[in-house]
């Protein structure tokens, strides 16, 4: 026979609802860390979303950066580039054209009674022969205070061997003074590109 403690006096209904309530008391309590923690977590993800973002936006910036670098590189070694094919084609061109050899003969055959004014060069190619060869030719304007230092300046010129034509232009006396003769001369050096 049941004890005095084990009779139930509560109906039923009502135990059914204090059984319910407790029920949903335990599942909202479960329900509610459920929330915080996904709460907890979305705000975990979303701060490590703009972490990564921040990141891919500086890594953006550094790219468009390092672009930017090599672009200017490339210039700067194109134009580098530049610069050397000038200037090797510049010491070509002072190689082929080197007259300090031409420039100390003629130096040696003037006397101290002639002198050079202007000097100009013209560069040139010949086809006389089988094979095209390069030629350039000085023009010397000067002044000479008699025509016998100007012949001796000249006869000077035939033998240095250096020019293979020397011709006078012309040879005037200065107007203004009497004392000095003017002159011009041709003269062709063919070039072996080797001077």
């Amino acid at each position: 026979m049941p004890g005095v403690n084990d009779i139930n006096l509560v109906p039923p209904e009502i135990v059914g609802d204090q059984r319910n309530r407790r029920r949903i008391r335990k599942w909202s309590i479960l329900i509610a860390c459920q929330i915080v923690c996904f709460c907890f977590l979305g705000i975990v993800f979303y701060s490590y979303l703009r972490r990564v973002e921040g990141r891919a936006a500086t890594r953006r910036i550094h790219n468009r950066e390092m672009k930017q670098a090599g672009a200017r590189l490339v210039a700067t070694y194109q134009g580098i580039e530049d610069v050397q094919k000038k200037r090797d084609a510049l010491l070509n061109l002072t190689r082929k054209q080197c007259f300090t050899p031409i420039l100390i003969n003629l130096a040696r055959d003037m006397d101290t009674k002639t002198r050079l004014v202007h000097l100009q060069v013209h560069r040139g190619k010949s086809t006389a022969s089988s094979e095209t060869a390069d030629y350039y030719e000085l023009t010397l304007q000067g002044i000479s205070q008699s025509y016998q230092s100007l012949s001796n300046f000249l006869l000077h010129l035939q033998q240095d061997k250096s020019f293979q034509e020397i011709r006078l232009i012309r040879s005037d006396m200065d107007k203004k003074e009497n004392s000095f003769i003017s002159f011009e001369i041709s003269l062709i050096y063919r070039g072996t590109g080797q001077d």
